[in-house]
């Protein structure tokens, strides 16, 4: 799921720098190659900042 979220912004050219900045986020948490996983509370905020649905990026669930 974070990796689909980062392939995301990437394709939509969303800044990293500036998302880690608004949400006070390490830039490690961005990273693809990264093993740091993301707490719920940092999906939820990372999705709101991005406007988009978490479900869009989950696999598993029949959409």
């Amino acid at each position: 799921m974070k990796n689909r979220i980062i392939d995301y912004m990437e394709q939509e050219k969303i800044e990293k720098e500036s998302l880690c900045r608004q949400l006070k986020l390490s830039q490690d948490k961005l990273d693809k190659t990264s093993d740091i996983d993301w707490s719920g509370e940092e999906l939820l905020q990372i999705c709101l900042y991005l406007k988009v649905d978490p479900y869009d990026f989950y696999e598993g669930i029949g959409k």
